[in-house]
């Protein structure tokens, strides 16, 4: 019996339930604005770097402001990241390392309290190119590993990047399982550029980002 009564006018009870949330929520932050002005709330905005001179690249240590808002909106209006601009304001400035106040800009009915870093460190460095070989190495095998016999189309590629990150590199390698390079072998391989330790570098761009290697006979390695 009791089963049934739940049961009965299950949608007029529904509506009620809607409207009754839909009450609570105007009296609470429509009918109330004092209250709904004091509620913040947390968004996170990726930074953009703005007025970087030409040939320079920056990289910020954060990718991401968190901004404390506040506003005359309700609980289903939530701000958006969408809706804000973070960035850093570069003008001016030349190489170096730098520490910015990240500047918000958002919807003119939100109030902005707080950005979380309130600075953002900043490097500026020259935007080089340097024109490489490449090298068929095997993963894993030490640095100066290289293979004799593989074919590389082209021999050279063009890297290009902050001018710190480009000093470091000891070889643009396109690296071949050891168990693969045989006769016969014949694929696309992204080169990567590799600093003294064998670890790929950041921030490096190559173009292009794939050479055709082929081995038309056995290879050998030197050291």
């Amino acid at each position: 019996m009791i089963g049934g009564f739940f049961r009965r006018n299950l949608k007029l009870k529904a509506l009620s339930l809607a409207l009754a949330i839909l009450a609570w929520a105007y009296l609470t932050y429509g009918a109330n604005p004092g209250v709904r002005a004091g509620i913040t709330q947390q968004v996170e905005v990726p930074i953009v770097v703005r007025n970087l001179a030409a040939g320079l690249v920056a990289q910020p240590v954060a990718q991401t402001v968190t901004v404390i808002v506040s506003g005359d909106r309700g609980p289903f209006d939530a701000p958006a990241s969408k809706e804000f601009v973070a960035y850093v304001d570069l003008h001016g400035l030349s190489t170096g390392t730098f520490s910015l106040v990240p500047r918000v800009v958002g919807p003119k009915d939100i109030n902005v309290e707080r950005v979380r870093p309130a600075s953002i460190v900043v490097s500026v460095d020259r935007l080089v190119s340097r024109r490489l070989p490449v090298t068929v190495q095997y993963r894993g095998r030490p640095q100066g590993s290289a293979t004799v016999g593989a074919n590389v189309v082209p021999t050279t590629v063009l890297v290009r990047g902050p001018a710190s990150q480009l000093s470091r590199i000891v070889i643009v390698a396109a690296e071949v399982p050891g168990d693969r390079l045989t006769v016969g072998f014949d694929a696309l391989l992204a080169p990567a550029a590799l600093d003294l330790n064998g670890h790929p570098l950041g921030e490096i761009t190559i173009s292009p980002n794939v050479v055709h290697v082929s081995v038309p006979k056995s290879v050998t390695t030197s050291q």
